[in-house]
């Protein structure tokens, strides 16, 4: 049986992965953290950021909300019209009773407001990458080496091992797991507020966000070292 998850994609935490985070939490209460002093000129500013930040995160539960509830939805809907997936289809064309599949490796699908092009001629060139090394933010420092672990969606998350490298596009709450597993955390996305950075600087664990091509420079069993003091993750 599968509980619910804010992640929104994917399957949602087993029972045994919410007893688990359950008996942490309980069990490995946060250290308290000491905050320098904010100057009065400043106080307003702070509660503005912070009140951002809320609003930001809230915006993301929401979403995340709207995907896993909406799932039955679509689930039903690929049933009725005995189709794999309604991401290869069209609103439009599903609305119009119209079974046009399109495969994501075939076509390009571009959107102007209300208007919608498809296409199956390249609309970008084929890029070649042959880098050691890749360079993002630092959203928390420190150093770290391990073997490389791709992750696409929380359905990978499970294959994360002890000491690894968590490389992936960008992590959501159902990673969370993982991300105790991991050494340090690499993505291709994300600013000094998204989850990888939120979550690096509460395990004080060394990440490096907006890296922008990790995922397609280093691959599964790569031996990198994080080095989240300069920024750079590069293959040793």
């Amino acid at each position: 049986m599968k509980s619910r998850t804010d992640a929104g994609f994917g399957y949602g935490y087993t029972l045994k992965e919410v007893e688990q985070l359950r008996h942490d939490i309980l069990n490995n209460p946060p250290a308290r953290h000491t905050y320098p002093r904010v100057p009065r000129e400043l106080k307003s500013l702070v509660k503005a950021l912070r009140e951002m930040v809320y609003l930001r995160t809230l915006r993301s539960d929401c979403l995340f909300e709207i995907y896993f509830r909406s799932a039955p939805i679509f689930a039903s809907l690929e049933k009725e019209l005995s189709i794999d997936s309604v991401g290869h289809y069209l609103p439009e064309d599903l609305i119009a009773g119209k079974l046009n599949r399109y495969d994501d490796q075939d076509c390009a699908v571009l959107k102007y407001y209300d208007d919608i092009a498809v296409t199956k001629e390249k609309i970008v060139g084929e890029r070649t990458i042959g880098k050691q090394e890749v360079v993002g933010v630092i959203a928390w420092k420190g150093k770290a080496s391990g073997r490389v672990r791709v992750v696409f969606s929380p359905t990978e998350a499970h294959l994360v091992k002890e000491g690894e490298i968590l490389v992936t596009n960008m992590t959501v709450p159902a990673y969370l797991l993982a991300m105790k597993k991991a050494a340090a955390f690499v993505t291709d996305e994300g600013g000094i507020t998204c989850h990888a950075a939120i979550i690096a600087r509460e395990m004080k664990k060394p990440c490096i966000i907006g890296a922008k091509i990790a995922t397609q420079v280093l691959k599964d069993g790569d031996m990198v070292e994080v080095d989240a003091e300069r920024g750079i993750v590069r293959k040793i």
